[in-house]
């Protein structure tokens, strides 16, 4: 795919992890903060960020915090080739270089994930309407040392795509839409040239952890299980196939 100066449109469906509740660094006007929201009201509870990370996912929700916690969370990629060079950037560079971010929000306290979820006039129907529903933006242009440090992996500083990404996430009562959460991606090249065979991806970093039992270190284990089939909610639909 070549990407010019246009936004695409990317819909990801989260099924159920640490939530916490509008966390945030201290404020402070001189720097970009990061901070994270809660979608709680459905029955999995999944915290979105403003800098491409999802903060895992605990099952059931329905305002209810049992401890289990399903994946530690969830990193965006995006890759592309810019002037032949192969370029990506990435809401967390894992394992050995854990805390490195390569997206970043504006300065606060326009940067911050914002809830925007009193805006449900615009749906026309009840069905429609999600009970929450949050928004941010995020750019990987940041280049200052300070805040990305050099890439390991590539021994060389972060060379961004030029992106801004507009990241609106979505969560329902309803029971029919209650088992997942939305996150949309808006990506929009801010660059002033094309970006060739770009590319998204999710890393989903799979453990099952319980708060509730205090095994080293600390109940985690590097396994989650999927299924290939679930019993529909409707009798006459039987066993529905998950693709």
């Amino acid at each position: 795919m070549r990407f010019g100066n246009a936004i695409g449109t990317i819909c990801i469906l989260l099924i159920g992890g640490w939530s916490v509740s509008n966390a945030q660094f201290p404020w402070n006007p001189n720097t970009p903060q990061f901070n994270n929201l809660n979608h709680y009201n459905g029955r999995i509870r999944a915290s979105t960020s403003n800098f491409g990370y999802i903060y895992g996912i605990t099952f059931p929700g329905n305002g209810v915090y049992n401890g289990d916690i399903y994946g530690d969370g969830t990193e965006l990629w995006i890759g592309g080739i810019v002037n032949g060079d192969t370029l990506v950037s990435t809401s967390d560079v894992a394992s050995d270089q854990f805390g490195i971010y390569e997206f970043w929000p504006d300065y606060p306290p326009s940067g911050y994930q914002k809830d925007i979820s009193p805006d449900q006039d615009i749906y026309p129907s009840i069905y429609q309407r999600p009970e929450i529903k949050l928004y941010s933006e995020y750019t990987d242009t940041v280049t200052n040392p300070d805040f990305v440090p050099q890439d390991a992996y590539e021994n060389r500083p972060h060379k961004p795509l030029g992106l801004r990404i507009l990241q609106t996430s979505y969560s329902f009562n309803n029971t029919f839409a209650e088992d997942f959460v939305l996150v949309e991606y808006k990506i929009q090249n801010i660059s002033s040239h094309p970006i060739d065979s770009m590319y998204l991806g999710l890393m989903h970093n799979g453990y099952s952890q319980s708060l509730r039992v205090v095994v080293p270190p600390r109940g985690r284990f590097d396994m989650e299980g999927y299924l290939d089939s679930a019993l529909s909610l409707y009798p006459e639909l039987g066993y529905e196939q998950i693709d």
